[in-house]
């Protein structure tokens, strides 16, 4: 579980996100990044019902997204806002967690978003 100042939760702060934020990636995982204004770095993930139609399989995603930001989270840069967008897969075994953990990775090494 996310520590509460690291999570984005409100729905204003998604949008602002989703309207001013650098979108990396394609595929499976998309990272959208927004600077904030405050010392550390606040993560949301969306998992949309038109791509999982169950309330099941979304959580089950949020929860493999978020043990699989976790063990990165202290290499992220402060000052970010993150918001990590799952679509489905064309393969199964793309939400399989190492799969995700990688591709996670990879969004943020290209946004570059870790400390050098």
């Amino acid at each position: 579980m996310l520590a509460t100042r690291h999570r984005l939760v409100k729905q204003a702060d998604f949008r602002r996100v989703y309207r001013i934020g650098r979108l990396y990636g394609t595929g499976t995982v998309i990272v959208k990044v927004a600077a904030n204004a405050k010392s550390f770095s606040r993560i949301g993930f969306s998992v949309e019902k038109k791509q999982f139609a169950k309330a099941t399989d979304r959580n089950r995603v949020k929860r493999l997204l978020r043990e699989s930001i976790r063990p990165v989270l202290a290499k992220i840069k402060p000052g970010f806002d993150l918001v990590i967008i799952c679509r489905r897969p064309n393969r199964l075994e793309e939400l399989e967690f190492k799969n995700l953990q990688t591709a996670i990775a990879a969004q943020l090494q290209k946004g570059h978003l870790f400390i050098a």
